[in-house]
């Protein structure tokens, strides 16, 4: 099974964004964000490949889905909400640093919150 997220990146009209299928969780995906996706230019590059199937420590070991000939590009939108990954991973050029929210179901509600925190507090968590 996998956990789905969406990486994103804060631009100067809203987001630009990809999904990423496998491994979302901060120990997966948050932790190679943080180590290896950390420079506008970099995430800019990842987003250029569009969806992926699982996020690698760079673009040749990425894997997107235009490699199986399902080109997914990324998408630009003024806002994150109405997003249902489980995960969904902001980079901020004006602080530095990936945001991490995660969907957190309400008990005894219909809805759903969401949490920001910064990702290296909850990956050293």
């Amino acid at each position: 099974m996998s956990t789905r997220s969406r990486i994103a990146i804060k631009t100067e009209t809203g987001y630009r964004s990809i999904y990423c299928h496998w491994d979302g969780y901060p120990t997966g995906v948050g932790k190679t964000l943080m180590d290896y996706w950390n420079t506008p230019e970099r995430i800019h590059a990842l987003m250029d490949l569009g969806d992926l199937s699982q996020l690698g420590d760079s673009i040749q070991t990425a894997e997107p889905y235009s490699s199986r000939g399902d080109y997914l590009p990324a998408v630009e939108t003024k806002s994150l909400s109405g997003l249902e990954e489980e995960y969904t991973y902001v980079y901020r050029p004006d602080m530095c640093c990936w945001l991490v929210r995660h969907w957190i179901f309400k008990v005894g509600s219909t809805g759903y919150q969401t949490v920001y925190s910064k990702l290296k507090e909850v990956y050293a968590s």
